[in-house]
């Protein structure tokens, strides 16, 4: 329906054609109905549960951990987004540090966060041999613990903010980037002048404010810790963080 629908044109055109064109084509579309739809508002967990699917030709564990994120419009997207980073979202984070570059457990780990128009998901994903499947779980809850009641550094923020701002320019510079963005910033409203101020509001996130949100976001103790594995191999090692849900596929 054109009352759900966006449309961005970006590139070198007579507006005017482009206007005559829509009409043209699409002037026959007729809007029906209200433009919005009620979306349902994801619950906060209280508790860890642990959620086990059996698949006994595994040797390797997969392992997801999720909690509830935010929306796209929160004032935390920036510290979280420049949070994120310093924790799991590149090869230098402390998730990879840890768990691939000192140890071996794992070939990878990250975290990432979906902001959506109502609360999105925030996850970590890795895998590891079934027989490491404890310590991998105990690293990661580990780091999400120091990261709550340590926080990350001035070093690491300032590090974090220069990627970004370093790479933001390279995500505008095709028409068909360009409409993406503004297909976004349209679709969650955000304001018009959200690009314009992107490296604004990165450069106005404070270490006290990335710092706060890690304390109030990353409570290892309210999360899902989803494992696909060897149950004959994994359940007893995880028996002791949690209510352990055996399901099969």
């Amino acid at each position: 329906l054109p009352n759900n629908s966006i449309l961005a044109v970006v590139g070198d055109f007579d507006p005017a054609e482009v206007w005559k064109g829509l009409e043209d084509h699409l002037g026959e579309w007729k809007a029906v109905g209200a433009h919005t739809f009620p979306l349902p508002v994801s619950p906060s967990r209280t508790g860890r549960k642990i959620r086990l699917l059996d698949k006994p030709d595994l040797t390797q564990t997969e392992i997801r951990i999720g909690l509830l994120g935010i929306e796209r419009k929160s004032q935390d997207f920036f510290p979280l987004l420049l949070l994120n980073h310093v924790l799991a979202s590149s090869p230098a984070s402390r998730l990879y540090t840890e768990l691939r570059a000192k140890r071996g457990l794992t070939y990878g780990v990250n975290g990432k966060f979906y902001a959506r128009r109502e609360r999105g998901p925030f996850f970590i994903r890795t895998h590891t041999r079934n027989e490491t499947t404890l310590e991998t779980l105990q690293l990661l809850l580990k780091e999400l613990e120091r990261v709550r009641q340590e926080g990350i550094s001035q070093e690491e923020l300032d590090a974090t903010r220069a990627y970004y701002k370093g790479s933001f320019p390279l995500g505008l510079e095709t028409p068909s980037q360009i409409a993406s963005q503004l297909l976004e910033q349209e679709f969650y409203g955000l304001p018009d002048d959200y690009l314009e101020t992107y490296l604004e509001h990165l450069g106005a996130v404070t270490l006290e404010e990335v710092n706060q949100l890690a304390r109030r976001f990353f409570n290892p103790d309210n999360m899902v810790i989803v494992l696909v594995g060897k149950a004959s191999e994994v359940l007893e090692q995880v028996r002791g963080l949690g209510e352990v849900e055996l399901r099969w596929p």
